[in-house]
């Protein structure tokens, strides 16, 4: 498949990254000398993607300024959020600029690598099998990085959960 589009989330403060995002935003964040959002660009761009929304917030000026030097002749769209509008809410106001068709959301802080190629195409070419939200997860021994027993979701009676301090919440998403 070719000619998707793609929302990369991009808005949020890094908190969890301390120093280093003070100021530099996180999808700025250097990997092998190469920003991670260049690294999302360059994945999905290779994989046949023409069209690509980012949502911004946190130093918003600093992304901006990056997409119009480095990537001025391809189709970009920054989409700033005066007030972090988080996951959902980021989404839904790009809504209009990702048009009718279906799209793919990934975030700024995925590292991306060439042997995920296989499994994110094969994710987007049978994507109409599923007739529900789609979720594409990585076997633990396809991705390197953090690695922990508990993380930020976990699966439970078919559903996926999300961590909070107080309890799970509960995302309508299938996973087996």
């Amino acid at each position: 498949m070719t000619g998707f589009n793609l929302m990369i989330l991009a808005a949020g403060y890094g908190k969890r990254m301390n120093k280093l995002t003070h100021s530099i935003p996180k999808p700025l964040l250097k990997i092998n000398n190469k920003e991670l959002l260049r690294h999302n660009i360059d994945f999905f761009t290779n994989l046949g993607c023409n069209k690509i929304i980012i949502n911004t917030h946190y130093l918003h000026d600093k992304i901006q300024h990056f997409i119009e030097r480095y990537y001025s002749d391809r189709n970009i769209i920054i989409s700033y959020e005066p007030t972090l509008l988080n996951t959902g809410g980021g989404i839904k106001n790009a809504l209009s600029s990702l048009g009718n068709n279906n799209f793919i959301v990934t975030n700024s802080d995925i590292l991306w690598k060439e042997n995920n190629s296989e499994d994110v195409l094969k994710f987007i070419n049978n994507y109409q099998e599923i007739e529900t939200c789609k979720l594409l997860l990585a076997n633990d021994n396809n991705f390197t990085g953090l690695k922990k027993s508990v993380g930020d979701f976990s699966c439970k009676d078919s559903l996926v959960a999300r961590w909070t301090k107080m309890t799970h919440i509960y995302i309508i998403l299938v996973c087996k």
